[in-house]
């Protein structure tokens, strides 16, 4: 593919991750992590904020993409940090596509841009690590990079992964598995690279107490009918998967559903202490995003199975998917109050200031 049809393509994606939720490109007003960790880091620490932990590990790929937002005048420092996230977004959809060749490659980039999660996901840099963590298993089920460019990029990108977030942890097992399968140089040096990093991470992680205690009564009697019903395709697709993998472009490819449920454990990990997993999951949860895109991967690799009854199933599973996301495509919700620029001029005469981010605690800026 040209590069003139690789902007096309990337335009077209950021056409439809602008439109999940536009209107916080020119709103001025700081949501969630975004103010409260991400912006008032770099305003208040500058560099020194790169390495700092937030909910017990590492967010530096988020912190360095929070870094032209932060140069950016108070007023308009959220909109740089939306249009940020919806760049990376369309580039995390441009680079599933080009890692698969032919339709199925724009069938995966298509399902990161229209999956069915909260529209609130695609414009706003706390979330930009759910959408960062798909690369993990892009990369997995793709072809080996064939340039040294292009290994390159993927050794350095993951490098970078593995300080943003948990998500080494469950794609480590994944990425030996391809090695152990292939034994190609390429994945035992990508294995190599990243063990300094997930290291970092998990000293990060022990030292920071993150236990967050599995109980999986709370799990079942909260997930019900929407969480266990991940469970039970995810599970069910892994037999089918494996029964025609010498069919599948790529054998590792049944691989997937079994990370669904990987991040699926995860996703309840993370919010077993907080307002519940059906709560979390009712607009499409991020801590449940990978769930959902890898189940409507797999569907669209089966979707070009031989089996009637498979292909009628895999139209199913992705007709509900695009519904679900039709119903809650965008959200007409505004936030207001903040008054960035009032509180500009505070801090130019050289008083601190206390924001309140609704919903979310406060955003507190010192003079500089």
């Amino acid at each position: 593919m040209g590069v003139k049809k690789n902007i096309a393509l990337y335009l077209v994606f950021l056409a439809f991750a602008v439109s999940r939720n536009a209107c916080y490109l020119w709103e001025k007003v700081f949501h969630w992590e975004d103010g409260t960790v991400f912006f008032s880091g770099w305003w208040n620490a500058g560099w020194h904020c790169l390495f700092r932990s937030y909910a017990g590990y590492l967010h530096v790929g988020t912190r360095l993409l929070a870094w032209p937002g932060s140069l950016a005048p108070l007023p308009y420092a959220s909109a740089v940090f939306s249009a940020t996230a919806v760049l990376c977004v369309a580039g995390v959809a441009l680079w599933t596509a080009r890692s698969v060749p032919g339709w199925r490659g724009l069938a995966l980039g298509a399902c990161v841009v229209a999956a069915p999660v909260s529209p609130f996901f695609y414009t706003h840099l706390t979330n930009l690590q759910w959408f960062l963590g798909l690369l993990w298993f892009v990369w997995l089920i793709g072809p080996e990079p064939v340039t040294k460019a292009a290994k390159v990029g993927v050794l350095g990108t993951g490098f970078i992964l593995a300080l943003t977030g948990p998500y080494v942890f469950v794609a480590w097992p994944f990425w030996a598995w391809r090695w152990w399968s292939t034994r190609r140089a390429f994945y035992a040096h990508s294995l190599a690279v990243w063990s300094v990093p997930m290291a970092v991470q998990m000293g990060t992680m022990l030292r920071n107490g993150v236990s967050p205690g599995l109980d999986f009564s709370k799990w079942f009697a909260e997930t019900e009918l929407l969480a266990s019903g991940l469970v039970v395709v995810s599970l069910a697709s892994l037999p089918l998967l494996w029964s025609i993998r010498d069919r599948l472009p790529w054998h590792d490819l049944w691989l997937l559903p079994l990370a669904g449920l990987a991040f699926l454990v995860m996703g309840y990990l993370r919010t077993v202490h907080g307002s519940g997993v059906m709560a979390q999951y009712g607009s499409g949860g991020r801590y449940y995003m990978e769930s959902v895109v890898f189940l409507m991967w797999c569907a669209c690799w089966l979707f070009q199975g031989r089996s009637g009854l498979v292909r009628w199933v895999a139209a199913a599973g992705l007709a509900a998917a695009l519904w679900t996301s039709g119903r809650h495509w965008s959200d007409p919700r505004r936030f207001s109050g903040q008054n960035l620029a009032a509180v500009e001029q505070t801090l130019a005469a050289g008083k601190p200031v206390t924001v309140d981010i609704q919903g979310w605690g406060k955003m507190r800026l010192r003079p500089r």
